[in-house]
């Protein structure tokens, strides 16, 4: 009976490992880190400069399709580039420099990875959520 418990009792910690397996992403350039889904660490490519970080669908037998990017800004420039954005969310606001996301107004995509991209796109609000400043 003991035995059939444990059994039980691992089989369920293996389940949940499973479920809340993920990796940190760090930018040492804007300084925060997020969480992603482990599902997904070969789906995106990241590509980082000093005022943003970009992840892109691995459109795999196409070009690689922008899913959300995090971006800094001045706060002086901020009001003016705001009004350009459809799908940007303020994730941190220092006084001197916002930190904000920018999210894909794309929800599906055609062709042959259609139903990944999308499976990728749902978990968008899941990994900006894990945001957290490391600064």
């Amino acid at each position: 009976m003991a035995f059939i418990a444990i059994a039980a009792l691992c089989s369920f910690a293996k389940m949940d490992s499973l479920i809340t397996d993920h990796y940190n992403y760090t930018s040492k350039q804007l300084h925060f880190e997020i969480t992603i889904p482990a599902e997904l660490k070969d789906k995106l490519i990241t590509e980082e400069n000093e005022s943003s970080v970009v992840f892109r669908y691995n459109n795999l037998g196409a070009k690689p399709v922008f899913v959300f990017s995090i971006n800094k800004i001045k706060s002086s420039l901020w009001m003016n580039v705001k009004e350009t954005l459809s799908n940007a969310v303020v994730l941190q606001n220092n006084g001197d420099d916002i930190i904000y996301c920018e999210k894909t107004s794309a929800a599906s995509l055609k062709g042959k990875n259609k139903a990944d991209y999308e499976s990728v796109v749902s978990r968008i609000d899941e990994i900006i959520k894990s945001y957290k400043s490391s600064e």
